[in-house]
C-alpha cells in the first residue's frame, strides 16, 4: 500500500464542528460511515473507487486527497484545501 498521510484537508461536518482529515483510512471512514445519503453521487463514488484503489496500491494518497475534495465540494462541504489561502465552496 502506498504512503497513507496527505497534507491536510479540513471540512466543517456540522456547524461549529470542523474535522482534520489527514489520512486515506480517515476518507474511508468518512464516505462509507457518516456521508450524506444525498451526496452519493459520481464524486462520491469516484473518491470511494480511489481509496480502493490506493488500499490495492494502485493510487496514491495525493490521488485520494484530491477525489476526497471534489466529494466533499459535491456534498457542499466547506473545506480548507490548504492551497488556495481560503476556504472554498461549491
Amino acid at each position: 500500500m502506498a504512503v497513507d498521510h496527505f497534507k491536510i484537508v479540513t471540512i466543517q461536518i456540522a456547524p461549529g464542528q470542523i474535522l482534520n482529515v489527514t489520512s486515506t483510512r480517515q476518507v474511508a471512514e468518512l464516505l462509507t460511515g457518516s456521508w450524506p445519503p444525498q451526496a452519493r453521487g459520481e464524486a462520491y463514488n469516484a473518491a470511494v473507487e480511489t481509496c480502493m484503489d490506493h488500499f490495492e496500491g494502485k493510487k496514491s494518497g495525493d490521488n485520494v486527497r484530491s477525489a476526497f475534495i471534489e466529494a466533499a465540494k459535491d456534498a457542499r462541504i466547506f473545506l480548507w484545501e490548504g492551497t488556495n489561502g481560503g476556504w472554498v465552496e461549491k
